[in-house]
């Protein structure tokens, strides 16, 4: 999508005349200063060139974040450090851009997720994946959620009729979370052709196509020859 410059000189997009981008709510009368117009062009234009992901969480502080123990701030500097308060996290959003650029250089993508939305869109969601297990181990590891790290919960499962819970050990329910997102990456994987599985397919696929070329050439010389042998034949 080509872009052009606001009145103010911001970068927006240009959308085709031939498409129609519609809204249900009417910002006619909205009047932007111009330093939302500058962050909202930030917004746009990282999601159109970079990493798309608002997956990492919003620094809460010291104080609020279930996390706090596990954040490299608070281990230097404590409750009195400097906290990115109400932005995302420097942990998850660093681990993200490290995981995004990880896979392009993986599966060679250099130019090409800056061009192809849907690309962008799935390699950004890979990242996305690796925070929320990064997320989830934390959990299970015993640092939120209830978590003592048995990787077990204590779960109500009925009340008496005197009111009191009747508790019962579970697995604790971030085991299913962790499931569910290494299946929907595998799965994304395998669209990508990037599990050992779909590779050995496109290669078998792949050597397939090269022995039906092969074949297609030595029919296609072979019988070259023989409209060559003919041809001499009948000059004599």
């Amino acid at each position: 999508m080509s872009k052009t410059k606001d009145d103010d000189g911001a970068l927006v997009p240009v959308v085709p005349a031939n498409i129609t981008v519609g809204s249900i709510d009417d910002y006619s009368d909205l009047k932007l200063s111009d330093g939302a117009k500058q962050k909202l062009a930030a917004v746009v234009l990282n999601a159109g060139t970079g990493l798309i992901s608002i997956t990492p969480l919003i620094c809460a502080g010291p104080d609020d974040c279930p996390f706090s123990n596990r954040c490299p701030i608070y281990m230097a500097d404590g409750s009195k450090g400097d906290y990115p308060l109400k932005k995302q996290c420097i942990v998850e959003l660093n681990l993200a851009r490290e995981r995004f650029m990880a896979y392009v250089e993986e599966f060679n993508l250099q130019g090409k997720v800056e061009e192809s939305p849907t690309l962008r869109s799935q390699i950004s969601k890979l990242a996305d994946f690796d925070i929320y297990e990064y997320r989830i181990k934390l959990i299970l590891a015993g640092v939120a959620g209830d978590s003592d790290g048995s990787l077990l919960i204590e779960q109500s499962i009925a009340v008496t009729q005197g009111g009191a819970d009747v508790l019962q050990i579970q697995e604790h329910p971030a085991w299913k979370m962790l499931e569910r997102v290494q299946k929907q990456r595998m799965e994304l994987l395998d669209a990508l052709g990037a599990t050992p599985k779909r590779k050995v397919w496109m290669d078998v696929a792949l050597k397939r196509t090269d022995s039906d070329n092969l074949l297609a050439k030595q029919r296609e010389l072979l019988e070259r020859i023989d409209g060559l042998v003919e041809a001499m034949e009948e000059e004599k």
